[in-house]
């Protein structure tokens, strides 16, 4: 058997294994909790559970349908064990179409998880190809394995592994697959003035597998086993002026793949600006982004990097023709007194661009009373934490105090802001807000309660933290932290829509205090 029908061999049994191997399994998750792959998740919850430190399970998840939140039994999955080694057929670069002749062991990173949850495990094998990794007993799993040399060796993707008792010994054969080459120029045939790279992405997971550096005459190789693919090429760094662009493939077992790519026409600009403090002061560290909203003259997209690291406050960025918006982002300080700030509409034409110095918005006091969910009494000891939607996603936080009151200072950004009870009785609830100046008084949610026990062989575990969140979109409601006897209790407030995490709270008939 020649050594690429092997390797689609390997690929065809994995799936198929003993009990003792990664074996497919499309059934329903424990306990009652849905399979990850449900179709219903618009009323599902999602409840990840983190042990303590000194726990012999590792964090996972489990999906529970809307109507059984209440009582719901999260039973851990045991520790398994997970080890082998990574072989491959090295293919010489001087002739992409002769694979060697015997399997070799191969350096690569290799992962196993479950895409949208909590738990599985990642690592780099040793010189000799072996791993050995630790991971939750589980169904649903995706492996990839992902070589040092993506010339030579293509990489690997399984979906919907099952794991149910250790697995040692293991060869996971990438086999040597089809080469993927091309050459990447400017619309002229010249090559490109600044390194680029190129990888490949497999569809439909999106898995992107390791990245090759276009050489100085603008040529790439990569291998692939067959399948569906989105090729991607892109600048080298953040800061980068060399567009992204991308291109769908189809790798079958019929020979190499060629193709090129035409990046349109490269010619950067240099950018200057100062950005500096609400305080009119210069803030090292602060990063300034530039976005595309569209290039001129080339393909793609293309997102560039810069950063104020002078007492000047100024920045320096190469920058294509077209139009740009720029995001300056002040380093963050939970006390500190700037916000960032987007421009928009910036067009580089055919002359470098001095732009002129921006001065940071300052941030935004913002304040009101907490109300209980029952009656007209403040809430004490509510903790307020509001998220920046956008920029960086910083966080800020206070509490209220014994008269419901929290005032505090924030970014003048669009927030995504919740106010978590210290009890039980009433739900976390949240709140989106476009203008900080929005936020205000605001009764807390009655909610829908989630309560349930945490154990493991049928003994509970204690002191572990349990978040609650969105079976679709993974958005957090609410936090809790197991008894001494494996139990929890937490209202959310779920609305009963998926990606829907605000809450409309703030049309209660209450003085906003503004």
């Amino acid at each position: 058997m020649s050594p690429f029908l092997r390797c689609v061999a390997l690929l065809c049994l994995l799936p198929a294994c003993a009990s003792t191997d990664m074996a497919l399994d499309e059934g329903a998750g424990a306990d009652g909790a849905l399979d990850s792959g449900a179709e219903n998740l618009s009323r599902a919850i999602r409840i990840d559970v983190l042990p303590s430190g000194d726990s012999p399970v590792l964090a996972q998840s489990r999906i529970f349908a809307a109507d059984a939140w209440q009582a719901v039994i999260v039973d851990l999955q045991p520790t398994l064990s997970w080890s082998g080694q990574v072989v491959g057929f090295r293919a010489t670069p001087y002739d992409i179409t002769v694979p060697g002749e015997a399997r070799v062991p191969v350096v690569a990173r290799v992962e196993a998880i479950v895409p949208g949850q909590r738990g599985g495990a990642a690592g780099v094998t040793d010189s000799d190809g072996t791993f050995s990794l630790q991971l939750p007993a589980g169904e649903g799993y995706r492996v990839s394995v992902l070589p040092d040399s993506p010339a030579l060796l293509p990489f690997l993707v399984l979906t919907d592994q099952s794991f149910d008792a250790d697995l040692r010994n293991q060869d996971l054969d990438l086999g040597y697959g089809q080469a993927v080459s091309g050459r990447v120029a400017q619309d002229d045939g010249s090559p490109l003035p600044a390194t680029a790279t190129a990888w490949l992405e497999q569809l439909p997971t999106g898995v992107a597998g390791p990245r090759a550096v276009v050489d100085s005459d603008g040529f790439f190789m990569l291998r692939a086993l067959p399948g569906d693919y989105r090729l991607v090429v892109s600048g080298a760094g953040s800061t980068s002026f060399i567009p992204t662009v991308t291109q769908r493939i189809t790798v079958t077992e019929d020979g190499p793949v060629r193709a090129d790519v035409s990046m349109g026409r490269i010619l950067p600009l240099r950018v200057d600006g100062r950005a500096l403090g609400a305080d009119g002061r210069s803030m090292p560290g602060t990063e300034v982004r530039f976005a595309a909203v569209h290039l001129r003259d080339a393909e793609g997209s293309a997102v560039v990097a810069a950063s104020v690291n002078d007492r000047e406050g100024t920045f320096t960025a190469q920058l294509l023709p077209g139009e740009w918006t720029m995001e300056i982002l002040p380093p963050y300080e939970p006390q500190g007194d700037s916000s960032p700030l987007r421009v928009e509409g910036i067009v580089v034409d055919d002359a470098p661009l001095n732009l002129d110095a921006y001065t940071l918005p300052e941030r935004v006091p913002v304040e009101g009373v907490v109300f209980s969910a029952y009656g007209d009494a403040p809430a004490p000891d509510v903790l307020v934490t509001a998220t920046e939607a956008d920029f960086g996603g910083n966080v800020y936080s206070t509490r209220t105090d014994a008269d419901g009151r929290y005032r505090f200072e924030v970014t003048d950004t669009a927030l995504e802001v919740s106010f978590s009870p210290p009890t039980s009785t009433e739900a976390t609830t949240w709140v989106s807000v476009a203008d900080p100046r929005d936020l205000g008084n605001l009764r807390l949610a009655t909610g829908s309660q989630v309560s349930g026990v945490v154990r493991f062989e049928n003994e509970p575990v204690a002191y572990s933290l349990v978040e609650i969140r969105d079976g679709a979109t993974g958005a957090l409601y609410a936090t809790a932290l197991t008894a001494t006897d494996g139990t929890f209790s937490v209202r959310i407030d779920h609305q009963g829509s998926v990606g829907d995490v605000s809450q409309p709270g703030l049309d209660t008939g209450l003085d906003t205090g503004r």
